[in-house]
């Protein structure tokens, strides 16, 4: 099991680096949707099978996983608030 911690009174992930190689922090900053006046700003983490972003140079470095046509695959994640009071956040 792999953990990142992010300091003290932060947050921890853990998962299977077996399962999911890489996890990637997957940012927009308000350029969706491209059809209203009103953008979303999002965060989330991605799980990645494979690097770098392009399949092209991934396959060439043999980084990438391959799933066959109809293939699945199952993964886990845990996130947990670690020390600190409990905030409540207002967007």
């Amino acid at each position: 099991m792999a953990q990142i911690v992010v300091g003290s009174g932060g947050i921890a992930f853990r998962f299977d680096p077996r399962l999911v190689s890489y996890i990637r922090i997957w940012i927009c900053q308000g350029g969706w949707p491209t059809s209203r006046a009103t953008k979303d700003c999002t965060v989330a983490l991605e799980p990645c099978l494979g690097r770098p972003d392009s399949l092209e140079q991934a396959i060439r470095r043999n980084e990438c996983a391959i799933l066959g046509g109809y293939g699945s695959m199952r993964w886990w994640m845990e996130i947990e608030v670690l020390g600190g009071a409990p905030r409540t956040l207002r967007m």
